[in-house]
């Protein structure tokens, strides 16, 4: 019985240090979000939706969920990232994620925008050299809900810049063009 007890503790041990460390302030939350009704159509692709609840899904799928002090879950319920009121996103392990502001948000180590919402749902996207592309528009993303959706933008858009930084260049323009954002 003794050697079950200190195996199942070793086991316990073991996967207590392999688990990642959220970001700083992860308990007590970070920017204050407003979570409601929007949907962003995205023309041939997937419409991503933000529930009340803050389940973000595209298409069917849930992709990550979004709560009320800028916690950033993934689809297994893991930390994703935490949104500071300063517009720092910051992952796992203190892994810097950019910056998101009011309406534009920027790659980590970027000072220029890579993505827009503008004032009437449009989403702008900016390839490295400022050339500007459409990539949809947000209904239900006016007053509080604009930053939530700069947001949402921005995570997506993370998603696809992790997948490049694993897997390399690939071709298309800019990150919203390339990454059928």
């Amino acid at each position: 019985m003794r050697q079950l007890f200190s195996v199942l503790t070793c086991l316990c041990l073991g996967l207590t240090a392999c688990s990642v460390t959220p970001p700083p302030q992860w308990a007590t939350g970070g920017a204050r979000l407003m979570v409601a009704r929007a949907y962003w159509e995205r023309g041939e692709h997937d419409l991503i939706e933000i529930r009340d609840d803050g389940r973000v899904y595209e298409g069917d799928d849930l992709i990550f969920i979004i709560d009320r002090v800028g916690r950033v879950v993934d689809d297994d319920y893991e930390p994703y990232a935490l949104f500071y009121e300063n517009g720092i996103v910051l992952g796992p392990e203190r892994r810097r994620m950019g910056r998101v502001g009011l309406r534009n948000a920027s790659a980590p180590g970027d000072d220029h925008a890579w993505v827009s919402l503008q004032p009437d749902g449009r989403v702008i996207y900016y390839d490295p050299d400022g050339e500007q592309h459409s990539g949809g528009k947000w209904s239900g993303c006016n007053g509080p809900m604009v930053r939530t959706c700069t947001l949402v933008i921005h995570m997506l858009m993370m998603r696809f810049y992790d997948a490049r930084r694993r897997s390399g260049p690939s071709p298309g323009i800019g990150f919203g063009i390339g990454f059928g954002l």
